[in-house]
């Protein structure tokens, strides 16, 4: 009787163990599963090209970390499940999902066995290798590229040297060695000529074919002012801040970009541009962008402005200068050549105010009848006459001589004249300057102009309002 309850007892017992072991077992693969789950997860961010291009060197240190840490790590389950996809799912089968975890067994299952670190470590190296005997190609073909070109040339040379050296850390026993040398030799060749090729880059000027409609100077300030209100115009290629700094219509018309589906009359119109950005890592370099602007999309839309969209061309951009730059803006937030030629810069609207102003003051006598209620302004004007006369005497002839150095002579030409024969006019009244023997010689050569005061008065009103509105257009 006492070895049978004895046999019962170590039965009893080995059940009893069994049963432990059993649930130590769950638990132990609940947590394995939780390990290989966020190593899934993890590898993910090996499964894309594009990453793997934009840093070839951090991509390949955080793949072979990675992949030492699953290989261990799979070994472990493996020895302890199975390695095959059947196995795996029999021992998974009765283990309840942990709490944390996102996938069920079997998609953890079917991820374990679709992967492996051999599978993606040849991937990865044939990304290098394409990489690297693209821009190796593209660098050896540019042999004599011109200014704007030659950053790319350094680039790519640069970018298959980086292809090729991730390509030997992947591939110990792959043969790049030539082609590592002969990169970094080319970069030895390009580097220096990028400083040269920086101190020949030029700024151009608008399209001289832009039909408009719209000034170019007017056009590049609305895009300018469109850019620092709306940062997020495209996603920059250089990698720091990007402040608008100056442009230039580079497109002969805006050109038709949509159409409605029915009618074909267009909805949107887009006009291309030359943008140069200021940045923060090197105060003396500008990023010029080729970028297109673009009207909103209506039915019945016009071409001009206002912009209500824009970016940047693919690659198509390059560094310059600043210093070679005009048309740039200020920190007053206008532009360092705006002149009488120019957009809705402080010059344009001075010019017009004193085109006025001038106007009011020389057919005083033929507005003093027509609107009587204003005569306590044309008091006030009056009395200004000689600040007014040489005001508009710097104004017309300053933004002449603005617009010989930025080769558009006749941009604004009338009121610009205008200006001056005012200008003239009235410091011919002033006492002062008619007792001066030097300069009342010189002003007495223009003394036909006292009998068309009142006519050029209204002329110079006329045109002061004109030049503010749509100012830049040929004459005006």
């Amino acid at each position: 009787m006492k070895r049978v309850l004895m046999i019962c007892t170590v039965i009893s017992l080995l059940c009893l163990s069994m049963n432990v072991f059993a649930e130590v077992n769950k638990k132990m693969a609940a947590k394995d599963w939780l390990t290989m789950e966020k190593l899934l997860d993890e590898k993910g961010q090996f499964l894309y090209q594009n990453k793997f291009e934009k840093s070839p060197e951090t991509f390949i240190n955080n793949w072979q970390d990675f992949s030492k840490r699953f290989t261990k790590e799979w070994q472990s389950f493996s020895q302890k499940y199975g390695s095959e996809r059947q196995a795996l799912m029999t021992a998974f089968e009765g283990v309840d999902k942990p709490g944390e975890a996102k996938k069920e067994h079997y998609q953890l299952v079917n991820e374990l066995t679709d992967f492996t670190v051999e599978r993606r470590t040849k991937a990865i190296l044939e990304w290098a290798e394409k990489a690297a005997q693209q821009n190796y190609r593209g660098w050896e073909s540019m042999k004599d590229p011109v200014p704007e070109k030659m950053e790319l040339k350094l680039k790519r040379v640069q970018k298959a040297l980086k292809f090729y050296e991730a390509a030997q850390t992947l591939n110990p026993d792959g043969d790049y060695s030539d082609f590592i040398k002969k990169a970094k030799a080319g970069i030895k060749d390009v580097a220096p000529m990028i400083k040269k090729a920086l101190e020949g880059q030029t700024w151009p000027d608008h399209n001289p074919d832009y039909a408009g409609p719209g000034d170019p100077d007017d056009i590049a300030e609305a895009a300018l002012e469109f850019l620092r209100k709306n940062p997020q115009w495209t996603k920059p290629e250089y990698d720091d801040v990007h402040i608008p700094y100056a442009a230039r219509v580079t497109g002969t018309d805006w050109t038709v970009w949509k159409k409605a589906p029915l009618t074909h009359q267009p909805t949107q119109y887009s006009l291309g541009m030359l943008v140069a950005f200021k940045g923060e890592n090197d105060k003396d370099i500008a990023y010029v962008y080729h970028m297109v602007f673009y009207t909103a999309e209506e039915n019945g839309i016009k071409k001009g402005l206002p912009i209500r969209y824009a970016n940047s061309k693919q690659y198509a951009k390059y560094q310059m200068l600043i210093k070679n730059i005009s048309g740039g803006i200020s920190t007053s937030g206008h532009r360092s050549d705006s002149s009488s030629a120019g957009g809705f810069g402080i010059w344009r609207l001075l010019m017009s105010l004193f085109l006025i102003a001038g106007g009011i003051i020389a057919a005083n006598a033929l507005i003093a009848g027509k609107l009587p209620q204003i005569g306590g302004v044309v008091k006030v004007l009056t009395g200004l006459v000689m600040p007014i006369g040489f005001i508009l005497i710097l104004l017309g002839l300053g933004g002449f001589l603005c617009n010989l150095v930025r080769l558009a002579p006749h941009a604004s030409i009338l009121p610009q004249f205008t200006a001056l024969a005012l200008g003239i006019i009235f410091i011919r009244k002033s006492p002062s300057v008619q007792k001066n023997s030097k300069v009342a010689p010189i002003l007495g050569k223009f003394a036909f102009l006292d009998n068309m005061e009142s006519p050029l008065g209204l002329v110079s009103i006329v045109l002061g309002f004109l030049h503010l509105i749509i100012g830049g257009f040929g004459l005006l």
